[in-house]
């Protein structure tokens, strides 16, 4: 299976950088270090269970709306949109609700993982359509590999696929009907690779999903200026993480010198 991997923070060898561990959560939320884990535990699966005639896109920011979709799955049986979680828990998928397990009672969690992976499963088409590319098979998928995650489905509006039924669906996959050639695949996914980074307009900005997914809207932070910038709580954290390594360093330094000395 070719892997075609966007992802930001990642070294050489495709682990997080020490930086990524910083500010991935930062800028895409605290499970963001869990959920590109779990990305990867997904795409080893695939790797092992898929030939060259599938394609994997990880992590595309579609037009630079500031929303990366985690997986872009495409091969001979049409294209999925999957959106891995590292999530535990109970939760219930009814149509386009999503909700969580709360003192015996199931009520709406936020963000709505359902809407949110519906809305990018409906970027794609749209994208695709407007470059000309109609796939007869898009599909939305959620995709949860932790073993203790439950996820009570009711006519749920997307695909939800337990971590231990991943294998089933890939097994499945490999015999389903064809629906698209060697060509179409392959021009599908230059199609949405070469989006990144591009400049046409937004098809869903980052403002739009969160607010249809049941987020605070996310809003681009304001440039700093020397009257009105004020340092927030995670700022403060990384200030005092990094004064208190200056000096547990200048202190190891000291001692060096003054044991060398002797």
């Amino acid at each position: 299976m070719r892997i075609i991997d966007h992802s930001p923070f990642l070294s050489k060898k495709g682990e997080i950088t020490l930086v990524g561990k910083i500010q991935g959560p930062l800028k895409f939320g605290p499970s963001w270090v869990k959920d590109m884990q779990a990305q990867k535990q997904v795409m080893d699966q695939f790797s092992q269970m898929l030939d060259k005639r599938y394609i994997l896109l990880r992590n595309v920011d579609l037009l630079s709306s500031g929303v990366p979709i985690p997986l872009l799955f495409l091969g001979p049986q049409g294209l999925f949109v999957i959106y891995v979680s590292s999530l535990r828990g109970v939760y219930r998928a009814k149509n386009e609700e999503w909700m969580s397990m709360v003192g015996g009672k199931f009520r709406p969690s936020k963000p709505n993982l359902v809407m949110r992976v519906k809305l990018m499963a409906a970027a794609v088409d749209t994208f695709l359509t407007r470059k000309g590319i109609k796939p007869p098979a898009l599909e939305a998928v959620l995709l949860f590999p932790a073993p203790g995650m439950h996820v009570d489905m009711v006519s749920p509006a997307v695909r939800i696929i337990p971590g231990d039924a991943l294998e089933r669906f890939l097994a499945t996959l490999v015999i389903s009907p064809l629906v698209l050639d060697p060509a179409t695949v392959s021009k599908i996914a230059e199609t949405i690779a070469g989006a990144q980074g591009s400049e046409e307009p937004e098809i869903a900005s980052r403002e739009e999903t969160d607010k249809a997914a049941g987020m605070r809207p996310h809003r681009p932070a304001k440039a700093a200026s020397t009257a009105g910038f004020r340092l927030t709580r995670n700022h403060w954290i990384i200030l005092g993480a990094l004064i208190a390594f200056n000096v547990l360093l200048s202190c190891v330094i000291l001692y060096l010198v003054f044991y060398l000395n002797r």
